[in-house]
């Protein structure tokens, strides 16, 4: 990646995996986050974006972005999909409630989305399809990729995966007329293969000062629930920053159906590829990086 510099704009509905994403990205020497939008999906727009200005606080970015107030789901999908509250907390922090409020610096409706060569969805894709129905995402210049769906494997909300259970109309239109240079989805079937290595849990939940003593209260929550070291959206950021990492995709028409389960059909030339396949010993260089906090280049 020398001499490119990816910005890449973060669209989040709070979690645990999707906070401790987002502080990797923005301690990338060769990543510009320039923009955090909220999404409301596993909780409302207010209760994420309080989260994230906790997190932007503590981490004290030297590039700090603008947080945007994204979209909400409606509140009858939010309440028909598990808000997962025994893996993230109620409000995205495991145990911890936001001391403050969120600082927005604006909404989609002021046309404040910054230039972005990146926009990674790590939540419902509910803002994001209404930013692409809107001529948004500079098209022919933006890839997004997006953390969600269940192909070989089943979802685990009635089939399907959460992220598009909770919208999957927005889902089905991001991915029937994929906005900018298209569309990169990496499923649970690619995450849940990719977990954090023993050497990285260790020096994540070793803590430290600030940032990492809060990373550390929330992996220690968010990995309490089972013995997999899951990090599903690091694995989604990984992707976006190091697409060389993927050694297996499909480009695919994908359907997704009324309750947000997933398929594909294999389609050459479309603008919606599916990862099938990442580069184990570069996941693993990653993992450790992020977890040790060195001052690293991500691929």
């Amino acid at each position: 990646m020398a001499g490119t510099r990816r910005r890449i704009v973060v669209d989040t509905d709070g979690g645990v995996d999707d906070l401790v994403a987002l502080a990797w990205l923005l301690c990338l020497p060769e990543v510009d986050v320039p923009a955090v939008i909220a999404t409301g999906g596993a909780r409302t727009v207010d209760v994420v974006g309080a989260a994230v200005t906790h997190v932007l606080k503590t981490l004290a970015p030297v590039r700090r972005p603008l947080l945007l107030r994204g979209a909400e789901v409606t509140p009858a999908r939010r309440t028909s999909v598990p808000s997962g509250v025994h893996l993230h907390g109620e409000y995205g922090l495991g145990t911890l409630v936001p001391p403050c409020g969120p600082e927005f610096g604006g909404g989609m409706d002021d046309e404040a989305l910054p230039p972005h060569t990146d926009y990674l969805v790590l939540g419902p894709c509910t803002t994001a399809a209404r930013i692409a129905s809107q001529g948004g995402h500079r098209p022919g210049e933006a890839w997004l990729t997006v953390m969600g769906g269940a192909f070989s494997l089943p979802g685990v909300v009635q089939g399907a995966e959460p992220n598009f259970a909770r919208d999957p109309h927005a889902a089905r239109l991001l991915l029937t007329n994929p906005p900018g240079k298209g569309v990169r989805i990496v499923p649970t079937d690619v995450t849940t293969q990719a977990r954090c290595p023993d050497t990285a849990v260790r020096y994540a939940l070793a803590g430290g000062e600030g940032w990492l003593r809060l990373r550390a209260q929330l992996l220690a929550y968010y990995w309490s629930a089972g013995s997999a070291r899951y990090c599903h959206d690091l694995v989604a950021a990984a992707v976006a920053v190091c697409p060389g990492m993927v050694t297996a995709e499909v480009a695919a028409a994908v359907t997704v159906d009324e309750n947000g389960r997933s398929s594909m059909t294999a389609a050459a030339g479309s603008a919606v590829r599916v990862v099938h396949g990442l580069h184990e010993a570069r996941w693993r260089a990653v993992a450790r990086g992020w977890a040790s906090n060195r001052e690293m280049a991500a691929c």
